[in-house]
């Protein structure tokens, strides 16, 4: 696509998602966009939506952290377990917002993330990544920013 940003330099599909994590969790919103292609695909609880402004804004004022677990990667598909969790609610909150465990998977082409689904748990992304419930994940374990500390 001509509006397309330069190929990321990133050199595989896993290392783009671990970068956009990293980014993700800091709040690094250009930087997390910087990775994306401009007509991103965002599936998750509140439907499918389309468009770098959409990741962008989401990164910006979502007040979670993604903290990648294990990876299985796929070809393009990144399928990631991943531990959500907000600055503002204890670890131990048993509740809907307290920390949970959720999964996601990342479709990059051309070293761009194209798009993004979220899944209730690691065995939907799995399946939904064309991965058998049952594969060793990738041999290096997911590597991302830590969760950031409290304030």
């Amino acid at each position: 696509m001509a509006n397309e940003p330069p190929t990321s330099a990133h050199t595989t599909p896993l290392a783009t998602v671990l970068a956009w994590h990293d980014a993700a969790n800091r709040k690094d919103c250009p930087g997390a966009a910087e990775l994306c292609a401009t007509d991103i695909l965002m599936n998750g609880p509140q439907g499918e939506l389309r468009g770098l402004h959409v990741m962008r804004d989401w990164v910006c004022r979502s007040g979670k952290w993604l903290v990648p677990a294990r990876t299985w990667t796929s070809g393009s598909r990144v399928a990631v377990e991943q531990e959500i969790a907000r600055p503002d609610t204890p670890d131990t909150d048993p509740g809907p917002h307290g920390p949970h465990r959720a999964g996601a998977v990342f479709e990059v082409i051309g070293g761009r993330i194209t798009a993004c689904a979220r899944y209730s748990d690691v065995s939907e992304a799995l399946a939904a990544a064309g991965i058998a419930d049952g594969t060793p994940p990738d041999a290096t374990e997911a590597r991302s920013t830590p969760r950031p500390a409290r304030p």
